[in-house]
């Protein structure tokens, strides 16, 4: 079994939008929950204020991978994506944060059903509403 491959990149982190694009290779086992938006660390910060507007997303050759807010000590789940497409939600005013009173404002993202050799890339486009 060989070690996942792992990256992350901040794309845009300005006054109002922010960008991430994570990927992975998969060693044999699954991602387990990795945090992809840190939002105490963007700049500004911009907290649960954050809303998702698009997803970019090639999952090859298969599984699930799944994009949850932070909320301790459960999470909440947001999006579970399947193989490549693009999800806009900028005519319904974003996704909201809907991790109740724990929600930290993260996003997290997670595999499931991944072997050696599947891999992902997301890109989250988010607003940040401070």
């Amino acid at each position: 079994m060989a070690n996942p491959v792992s990256t992350l990149q901040v794309l845009r982190d300005g006054a109002r939008n922010y960008v991430v694009k994570a990927t992975f290779i998969s060693g044999g086992l699954d991602q387990p929950l990795t945090t992809i938006v840190n939002c105490a660390t963007a700049n500004p910060p911009f907290g649960t204020h954050g809303k998702i507007t698009r997803v970019d997303y090639d999952i090859i050759p298969g599984g699930l991978v799944r994009l949850s807010w932070e909320a301790p000590p459960t999470h909440t789940d947001i999006l579970d994506l399947g193989g490549f497409d693009h999800k806009s939600f900028k005519f319904q005013g974003g996704l909201m944060n809907n991790g109740g009173g724990s929600a930290t404002g993260n996003v997290l993202i997670s595999t499931q059903g991944f072997t050696a050799g599947y891999q992902y890339t997301v890109i989250l486009e988010m607003v940040k509403c401070v």
